[in-house]
């Protein structure tokens, strides 16, 4: 099944589920959203590879 969203139906999502980030205390650098609900479950990990750039 598709699901098609706009951009701000997107957005809106992440806002909703932004309250769920994490930051890991051993890896300062890296952190986890996890998924919106609607949209399933799982997470979206953001890494800054070189900090300070």
């Amino acid at each position: 099944m598709t699901i098609t969203l706009t951009d701000k139906e997107l957005t809106e999502l992440w806002v909703e589920a932004n309250h769920n980030n994490l930051q890991s205390e051993r890896e300062p650098f890296e952190i986890f959203h996890e998924m919106p609900k609607r949209l399933g479950k799982g997470y979206e990990r953001h890494i800054e590879v070189h900090p300070n750039l």
